[in-house]
């Protein structure tokens, strides 16, 4: 019987008419981006290849999606569908881990496996704050659907569509039976910025959350009102030292977007983590776990104690770092030079400065040399981390992600999401 059992966050199995099953986004371990994320509840089972499964999509290297540690107990030889990307980031890391049998689906190409018939979609829209870098910054997120008999089920995870694309899709594809989407945000802001009150953050959590929704909402306006909407992609906490910003996190449940959506009228289900929605009668045949803020931000704080990756490593001297973080920066600005970016004000305006966890100074990063930058960004982080980022052990982004960072800047409240973005190309 054609099935789809719901996990955590963007994970979920979709077993066919045939018997065979396609695993998405797998994340079952706790540790995502450099330790800090965690999931909100322990996962209800594991499943198995070649009973529950026989092959896997990855939607995007972001380590919610991308769980390492459950890949690397997997065959080798699994099939392993991704996007084909511009810059092949996860086809690399895939390879790297001596994974044989990728396979790279382009914009709206399909792939008949396994009984399912499967439509890859490369990223709806650019970047939201910069409409202008789409040719140029490295989009990673996709999306895809997966077609078993007459069901249709459209998973967009991160890869957040617009009203456009989801009306062009349905006319491609027909019916949707089933969409998946994105409810949450996931970030650095407003939980590490240092600017910012202990009453700021509060609100601007509730405002961040808020326009979530509101987004989500908007986006489904296009949508065919027989299609079931399921909640999606945004289930996680923090643990380690970081548990302590989790009452900034500006994440909402599942539960509270389904039952949003029933009240605008939408057909919106949460399957809970052990959910199982059947493909033939279209409705639940098993309600899984579901969870609310409180017991997610509980086993956040019960996970207090785990280290993160650097933490067990020594520190090293502020000498190497200033030597490291010199040649980063040369091989930046050579970077930013590369794709075009060297000219835009917004990186070209800052400086930003390197401090230690106990607010000592490391290294000042000037991007544009020939100029005095007008505004400075302040990083205040672990020097293990920093020297990992450097060696391209960890990645910025990833660093940002986790929380692992905090920021203040000399012209708060003006921030430039380019910087942080350019930030990514700072590493040997």
């Amino acid at each position: 019987m054609p099935h789809i059992e719901f996990f955590q966050n963007a994970c979920c199995l979709f077993q066919g008419n045939e018997g065979s099953g396609i695993l998405c986004d797998p994340w079952f371990n706790d540790g995502a981006f450099i330790g800090s994320w965690a999931l909100p509840q322990k996962p209800h089972r594991t499943p198995i290849y070649g009973i529950d499964f026989d092959c896997i999509y990855v939607s995007h290297i972001h380590p919610d999606h991308y769980d390492l540690e459950f890949l690397c107990h997997q065959p080798k030889d699994i099939p392993i569908i991704i996007p084909h990307e511009k810059i092949p980031i996860l086809y690399r890391a895939l390879l790297t881990n001596k994974f044989s049998n990728v396979i790279r689906l382009k914009d709206r190409e399909n792939l008949n496996i396994n009984g399912f018939k499967l439509t890859m979609y490369l990223p709806f829209e650019s970047p939201r704050f910069d409409k202008e870098i789409l040719d140029t910054e490295n989009v990673i997120d996709s999306a895809i659907a997966i077609q078993n008999g007459n069901f249709t089920m459209l998973n967009t995870n991160d890869n957040f569509p617009t009203k456009e694309s989801l009306l062009a899709l349905q006319k491609e594809l027909g019916k949707i039976s089933l969409i998946t989407i994105l409810y949450n945000s996931a970030g650095f802001y407003p939980q590490c910025d240092q600017d910012l009150t202990h009453e700021e953050k509060i609100s601007l959590k509730s405002s961040l959350i808020s326009n979530c929704i509101k987004s989500m909402l908007d986006v489904l306006s296009s949508v065919d009102e027989e299609t079931i909407i399921v909640p999606f992609a945004g289930d996680y906490i923090l643990q380690g030292k970081n548990s302590s910003l989790n009452k900034y996190l500006p994440v909402s449940t599942p539960t509270i977007a389904a039952e949003i959506l029933v009240k605008n009228k939408y057909n919106a289900i949460n399957p809970g983590s052990g959910g199982i929605f059947d493909a033939k009668t279209l409705a639940m045949s098993r309600q899984g776990r579901c969870y609310s803020i409180e017991e997610a931000f509980k086993r956040g704080n019960d996970l207090t104690n785990v280290k993160y990756p650097y933490e067990c490593r020594d520190f090293p001297s502020l000498i190497d770092l200033r030597s490291k973080a010199k040649k980063a920066e040369a091989r930046l600005i050579q970077r930013l030079q590369n794709i075009g970016w060297y000219d835009k004000s917004s990186i070209l305006d800052w400086e930003v400065d390197f401090y230690s966890n106990d607010d000592k100074f490391i290294y000042k990063l000037v991007i544009n040399h020939e100029s005095k930058p007008k505004f400075v960004l302040k990083v205040q982080l672990d020097t293990r981390l920093m020297e990992g980022i450097l060696n391209r052990e960890f990645h910025w982004d990833n660093a940002q992600t986790g929380c692992h960072l905090k920021f203040s800047r000399s012209c708060h409240p003006k921030w430039s999401p380019d910087l942080h973005c350019a930030m990514s190309f700072f590493h040997l």
